[in-house]
C-alpha cells in the first residue's frame, strides 16, 4: 500500500514501494509459480507481500484506503473557491488542511476504476462514516 497524489515518470520514487504492504489476491486460476514469481518482483522492489482473499482486500480498502480518498476529495470540493468575507478560506488552512486534501489531488482516472469496482464495499464505508459523522453533528 503505497502511493502518492503524483503522477507519471515525474513523480517517480525508487523506494516507493519499500517496507510498504503489497496485497495479492490470488483467483482460482492463479499457479503457485505465477504467485512465486509476482511474490519475488515486489519483494525485490523492498516491499511486504501479504497474501488475502479478494473479498477480504476489497472491504478492508474500502474503509483503508477508498474512504479517505473520498473524505478528502469530498473536504477539497467543499471549501475550493469558498470564501469568509474577502477571505479566501484555503489561504488560511495550515497543516491540517493541507494533509487532510492532499489525496484530493490524486489520478480520478485511477480513482474513478477503483470507485466503479469496488462499489459495495465502498457504500458500505460511506455509510459506515456518515453514521459516525452524524453522532460529530448531533
Amino acid at each position: 500500500m503505497a502511493g502518492k497524489e503524483t503522477t507519471g515518470a515525474g513523480a517517480a520514487d525508487l523506494g516507493l514501494f519499500r517496507d510498504r504492504r503489497v496485497i495479492l489476491t490470488p483467483s482460482a486460476k492463479s499457479t503457485p509459480d505465477a504467485i512465486n514469481k509476482i511474490e519475488q518482483l515486489w519483494s525485490e522492489t523492498g516491499a511486504c507481500v501479504e497474501m488475502m482473499d479478494p473479498e477480504t482486500h476489497d472491504e478492508l480498502l474500502a474503509r483503508a484506503s477508498h474512504l479517505p480518498q473520498i473524505v478528502s476529495s469530498v473536504l477539497a470540493a467543499a471549501l475550493s473557491g469558498e470564501r469568509v468575507g474577502d477571505k479566501l478560506i484555503a489561504e488560511y488552512g495550515a497543516g491540517g488542511l493541507r494533509d487532510t486534501t492532499r489525496l484530493a489531488a490524486s489520478s480520478w482516472e485511477m480513482w474513478r476504476d477503483i470507485f466503479i469496482t469496488n462499489r459495495e464495499a465502498i457504500a458500505v464505508a460511506l455509510k459506515l462514516y456518515g453514521a459516525t459523522f452524524a453522532e460529530f453533528s448531533a
